[in-house]
């Protein structure tokens, strides 16, 4: 799921990114922000995740 964010992504889109369901989807995204992993903002009814600098390093990844 971490890896999926590599680019910013709504959580419909991770969720057919990844295979699974929207609610799952938003589930994983709310264990990763908890973590400190990811950030999720809101813009209008879209909700974006995008990995933190923690969660760059995690998945070894730089932008």
């Amino acid at each position: 799921m971490l890896r999926a964010l590599a680019e910013p992504r709504t959580t419909t889109d991770l969720a057919r990114r990844t295979g699974i369901g929207n609610a799952t989807a938003s589930a994983h995204a709310a264990a990763l922000r908890a973590a400190g992993l990811i950030t999720t903002t809101r813009t209008g009814r879209s909700v974006h995740h995008e990995q933190t600098p923690l969660g760059r390093l995690v998945v070894g990844t730089t932008r």
